[in-house]
């Protein structure tokens, strides 16, 4: 699955953005991810990975939260990588 929307139990996430240097952080973020969300991983998109990270973050019982943390994330591992982090994020979760 390589296109919108993602969907894990009653949450739908849709992005239109990028992860600049997702080449370069995207096995990091995967391997930041806990098992159970790790295993709902379907496609190759930086979208369906930025909504498995807001999973793991906790969307479901702070999902205002759970962006924000989310957003630090993928920012940190850019800098742990020593990639400009950049992310473009205009997104809809329901």
């Amino acid at each position: 699955m390589n296109c919108h929307p993602f969907v894990s139990g009653r949450w739908s996430f849709m992005h239109n953005g990028q992860i600049g240097g997702f080449e370069k952080i995207r096995r990091a973020l995967e391997n930041s991810l806990s098992d159970a969300v790790f295993d709902q991983r379907e496609g190759t998109t930086d979208s369906e990975l930025f909504f498995l990270v807001m999973l793991d973050e906790g969307l479901s019982g702070d999902p205002q939260g759970a962006v924000s943390r989310a957003t630090s994330r993928v920012l940190e591992t850019s800098r742990r990588a020593g990639v400009e982090p950049s992310l473009k994020l205009t997104a809809a979760f329901s």
